[in-house]
């Protein structure tokens, strides 16, 4: 009897296999890490400008902050710049930053930081005296 010999492929040609099927995972898996590095971009830190207008005597002031303020929106990482335009001195301060700018009446002023910390912020304005009139809240989203 005559022995059946199995036909093996050659190393060369397992090796052509294995490189094959490589390539067609690697091509699969493309859509998903695009999208990844799309998803990382679409959060990339942002610049945002928000403006604050002091133009009110504090009794009228007191009655907007009761009837609700505006909410800047952003994300850590983001660059936060508030403009506040004042008719009134005193100062503006956004808390738990405990940043803050004094007013120069009937001037705009600028104040820039980068959002590090997530979570809800009262940005106050300070008169001379020290009456604080909440002005809006600043609103971070962690990344």
């Amino acid at each position: 009897m005559m022995a059946v010999e199995q036909a093996r492929p050659s190393r060369s040609i397992a090796a052509a296999l294995y490189i094959t099927l490589a390539l067609v995972l690697l091509g699969a898996m493309y859509p998903l890490l695009r999208k990844a590095s799309d998803d990382e971009a679409a959060r990339a830190p942002e610049a945002h400008t928000f403006r604050i207008d002091i133009s009110a005597d504090s009794d009228t002031l007191t009655q907007a902050a009761q009837s609700g303020v505006p909410v800047f929106k952003a994300r850590q990482g983001d660059t936060i710049t508030l403009v506040a335009t004042s008719t009134q001195p005193g100062s503006l301060h956004v808390h738990v930053y405990d940043r803050s700018v004094p007013l120069v009446q009937g001037s705009e002023v600028m104040l820039t930081f980068p959002a590090t910390t997530a979570g809800a912020f009262p940005i106050h304005w300070h008169d001379p005296q020290n009456l604080m009139i909440h002005m809006a809240i600043l609103e971070v989203q962690p990344r």
